[in-house]
């Protein structure tokens, strides 16, 4: 039987990567500064790989929703709004 997965190293070892450059839509990429399971310097690299997408940071660790709902809230009306992608 193989040993547990400590917190995070679920989320770390899921590979998606291959998929971002078939995205053809905005893309925001909103990252955790103190994001373990996806770091900053990983959320660079999706955002190179997704045309034209954009990224903000945000002093969160993986749930910036949850840390920084203000923070999280204002990136989306502002990516929104840029980008006539609103929900109705």
């Amino acid at each position: 039987m193989q040993p547990a997965m400590q917190p995070g190293e679920a989320v770390a070892s899921i590979e998606l990567q291959a998929g971002n450059a078939q995205i053809t839509c905005p893309a925001l990429i909103i990252a955790g500064l103190q994001d373990a399971a996806t770091p900053p310097a990983q959320s660079v690299e999706i955002r190179k790989a997704i045309p034209d997408a954009e990224l903000v940071e945000i002093d969160a660790a993986h749930l910036s929703a949850v840390e920084q709902p203000e923070r999280f809230a204002a990136a989306l009306q502002t990516f929104w709004q840029k980008t006539g992608t609103a929900p109705h």
